[in-house]
């Protein structure tokens, strides 16, 4: 199973949370949006404004 959760802040697309499954073993990790990591700010300090990929 593999979701992915849009996260706002108003009506600005800050990035996503994704979940990866397989089987019982689980991977979380959010990702900022592109136009975020240019316009925006960190959302929390564990969680840099830096691209993941």
């Amino acid at each position: 199973m593999n979701d992915t959760l849009k996260i706002y802040s108003n009506d600005d697309l800050v990035g996503f949370f994704k979940v990866y499954a397989i089987g019982r073993n689980e991977t979380y990790y959010f990702e900022y949006d592109e136009e975020w990591l240019e316009n925006g700010f960190e959302i929390d300090p564990n969680l840099p404004l830096q691209s993941t990929r």
